[in-house]
């Protein structure tokens, strides 16, 4: 993620500076700490939490892809939770199943393709196809 936030300087979007601002600009209250978020906010809905120490938990993320991968860890999630496999061997796995390092199988960082791709990975699996 080191390499993400030091990279990170304008949104992916529409190319406006991005800037580390309270979340509450998104939520309208306080109690969710901060958000790496477009300067063009709202007419450019791209953001994405921050740690306490700053750095971003992931890619800048318009609603859309908000929204896959929010299905995407709904999608995979159970996988871990429900004690199948620990949470290590369920993104070791996951990420041989995507053909990616272990290293980029963080759902924050994935794009809409990626995400849609762990989606149907795991209706597959619950199928028992895999």
């Amino acid at each position: 993620m080191k390499q993400l936030f030091s990279s990170m300087t304008c949104c992916p979007y529409c190319g406006s500076p991005i800037t580390l601002a309270s979340a509450e600009n998104i939520y309208g209250r306080k109690g969710f700490g901060r958000v790496w978020i477009c300067t063009k906010y709202p007419d450019c809905d791209a953001y994405v939490g921050a740690h306490q120490n700053g750095s971003p938990k992931g890619s800048l993320a318009n609603r859309q892809l908000r929204e896959w991968r929010q299905a995407a860890h709904a999608a995979f999630d159970p996988v871990w939770q429900s004690g199948k496999m620990t949470r290590n061997a369920a993104y070791k796995w996951l990420s041989q199943q995507l053909g990616i390092s272990k290293s980029q199988t963080h759902i924050a960082m994935f794009d809409l393709d990626r995400c849609r791709a762990v989606v149907e990975l795991m209706q597959s699996y619950e199928k028992n196809e895999l």
